[in-house]
């Protein structure tokens, strides 16, 4: 015998948060079985029910459980339509026409960009202590290490920051957290912008949109 569903269930209204940073909604169980069904939703979609807080459809069981039947349900409210769109097993709904959220976007430019002015003064202070090391080689080779480091890191977040701005820019962004240490540790040079720069990025990482359109891990 088909398991009953709860009244509540029925009845309840569903929201969710697509790729593009925008909320989607509302939509009925047997809708959003549906979208689950069809990989366009995964266990890190942000979805909130009746009105309360958004969380990981993980926690809303009704969404996947085998054992709950789709119940017959009053004629659907207008709901704004979502292009079907083909997706891998496991990635979040993403439609057609989606940029990337505005934080998801800020983070690789500021990666980009911390890259470049770290190379451009790291290759500033190597010149002048070149020049000016000629006559105080000893102190030339102690100072040497720090415009080393900053050359070293701005180069891997000019790297990294390109492919996030590039086409398959998922694996790059599973290195921002790297990249946005880098930059900070670059105030040993006294390089200001960057620590703010990589500052930014840490606090941006911690959003749970930006999490969820980047395919990170949830905290």
């Amino acid at each position: 015998p088909q398991t009953p569903v709860s009244p509540s269930i029925a009845i309840a209204e569903y929201y969710f948060i697509g790729g593009d940073d925008k909320e989607y909604g509302p939509y009925n169980l047997e809708q959003m079985q549906k979208l689950y069904s069809q990989k366009r939703l995964n266990d890190k979609s942000m979805v909130k029910k009746d009105g309360g807080g958004f969380q990981p459809a993980s926690n809303l069981k009704e969404l996947i459980s085998p054992s709950l039947q789709t119940p017959i349900s009053p004629a659907p409210s207008q709901s704004p339509q979502v292009t079907a769109t083909p997706y891998a097993t496991g990635q979040a709904h993403v439609p057609q026409q989606a940029q990337k959220p505005g934080k998801v976007q800020a983070i690789a430019i500021m990666t980009l960009v911390g890259g470049i002015l770290a190379t451009l003064q790291s290759i500033f202070w190597l010149l002048y202590m070149m020049i000016a090391g000629l006559a105080t080689l000893g102190i030339a080779c102690i100072c040497a290490p720090v415009p080393i480091y900053q050359l070293v890191a701005g180069i891997i977040c000019i790297i990294q920051g390109s492919k996030m701005l590039g086409a398959n820019p998922n694996l790059a962004y599973e290195k921002a957290k790297t990249t946005g240490i880098l930059q900070i540790i670059c105030i040993i040079s006294c390089d200001f912008i960057n620590l703010i720069l990589g500052i930014l990025v840490l606090v941006f990482l911690t959003d749970p949109q930006v999490r969820v359109s980047m395919r990170l891990p949830q905290k």
